[in-house]
């Protein structure tokens, strides 16, 4: 091959390897994990009242039962919540003050004026959606 030849064939095949590797397929990207608090969680809930009025919380503070407070497994004391009654569109934002009351598939354990607050009346247990307050 004479060096004119080999140099027009080599171009050509940088060429087509530019060409191929702008067809080639990116690498997705990895997507932001998305909080789930962001958009709402659904889970069961329950309230208390009278029987810890006065006690002191795993944060420190003085339950009231006519704050509107809320205990959490994991969420940081001072966290606030928008707790919406799927069941009548009522809702109510809380502050996140206790790490106890919660057990038997409960997310939530909500001060008895957040209870009333969301329409609840009597009822102990109950489906809620919660997210961050806005």
């Amino acid at each position: 091959m004479t060096i004119r030849r080999l140099f027009m064939v080599t171009v050509v095949l940088a060429a087509l390897l530019g060409l191929a590797a702008g067809c080639a397929q990116k690498a997705p990207q990895p997507q932001a994990k998305v909080d789930p608090l962001e958009q709402g969680v659904k889970g069961e809930a329950i309230w208390y009242g009278m029987m810890y009025q006065g006690r002191t919380t795993t944060s420190g503070e003085i339950f009231d039962l006519r704050k509107l407070t809320a205990s959490h497994a994991s969420l940081p004391y001072g966290t606030k919540l928008e707790v919406i009654n799927p069941a009548n569109g009522k809702s109510v934002v809380v502050v996140i003050n206790d790490r106890s009351h919660l057990g038997g598939g409960n997310v939530l354990a909500l001060s008895k004026a957040a209870a009333d607050a969301l329409g609840l009346g009597d009822q102990r247990r109950f489906v809620v959606l919660y997210r961050y307050a806005k």
